[in-house]
């Protein structure tokens, strides 16, 4: 319950900080057909990075795992939205890998929404102390806040996913390389 309220008081802060991305939507000026913001995070292409801590719902043994997470989107035309591939790796005792085709929304500049269904594989060891791998459907939900530092986007991410083995939340930092 815990990580639920510090999801929400992070949300509510991202929220908070995209009011200078709404003031920037609002000057904008036309180029022909397309509108470029001042803040245009609307790019062609990125490759993406995410590091942060993962906490299982549920867990016998409590605490933070480290998580990294990577992702390839291309924009659709000159849409508010993108698609690409993506992958995460949790260093825990099951080796959680997940990997996934990535919806992304951009409703504002520097705010993207994410939708990652894909595939689970997690180690389990059997009572004979084998270990096999286990397949299993997974979502990812991910709210991702960008600021321009030096050509690269870097900002807080926060995700949760629900899996055929659990849950789990994330709250780390996402580095962007955007490039057309």
């Amino acid at each position: 319950m815990r990580q639920i309220q510090i999801i929400l008081l992070l949300v509510a802060g991202l929220l908070f900080f995209q009011r200078d991305s709404l003031i920037a939507q609002q000057q904008f000026s036309h180029h022909g057909d397309h509108c470029e913001t001042h803040d245009d995070h609307f790019h062609a292409q990125e490759l993406g990075l995410s590091i942060a801590p993962v906490w299982f719902a549920g867990e016998e043994e409590p605490g933070a795992k480290l998580g990294l997470h990577a992702h390839y989107i291309k924009r659709l035309g000159d849409s508010q939205f993108g698609l690409g591939l993506g992958a995460e790796f949790i260093a825990d005792e099951h080796k959680h890998q997940t990997y996934s085709f990535v919806g992304q929304w951009t409703p504002l500049p520097a705010l993207h929404l994410v939708i990652a269904p894909g595939v689970a594989l997690e180690q389990e060891e059997d009572f004979d102390g084998t270990t096999e791998q286990e397949m299993g459907w997974a979502v990812h939900f991910e709210l991702v806040k960008e600021f321009g530092i030096g050509g690269l986007d870097v900002g807080p991410s926060l995700e949760y996913a629900l899996d055929s083995h659990g849950q789990h939340f994330a709250i780390g930092i996402h580095l962007g390389i955007p490039f057309e």
